[in-house]
């Protein structure tokens, strides 16, 4: 049963992320990335992301985040308060993992746990790149 499992979440990943170059409905929407242009693009986000969040303007930093993730996002830094301010200065610099269409990752450490998480970024048909997680 374990086997099974295993082999359906595969390809339903395989079905849902589509490889550099390809597309999903046919078009040439989906181009293949530079990585180091894509990387320098999601470092000016992710840069923005941890000013609005050091500003502590909770709003602005949900702007960057994708639409699914906004609303449940922004009732945290509600409830975090002033401390979302202070967020970014716990997390190392971001590494960059890898760029595939439409995805690109990152690793960072939390620094007062010692964690490592990821960042996943989206990329959308018509280019912009929004923080899916983290």
């Amino acid at each position: 049963m374990l086997r099974e499992l295993t082999i359906t979440t595969l390809a339903v990943l395989l079905i849902a992320c589509p490889a550099v170059g390809q597309s999903n409905s046919g078009g040439d929407d989906w181009k293949a990335l530079n990585a180091e242009l894509v990387d320098s693009e999601l470092r000016v986000i992710w840069a923005t992301f941890c000013a609005t969040l050091r500003a502590g303007d909770a709003e602005a930093a949900t702007e960057l985040l994708v639409p699914a993730n906004r609303d449940t996002q922004l009732k945290l830094y509600e409830l975090l308060g002033d401390h979302i301010k202070t967020l970014p200065d716990n997390w190392s610099d971001l590494t960059l993992i890898e760029v595939s269409n439409p995805f690109a990752k990152y690793a960072l450490t939390d620094k007062s746990s010692g964690l490592l998480h990821t960042v996943t970024f989206l990329r959308y048909p018509d280019g912009k790149w929004l923080i899916q997680s983290m």
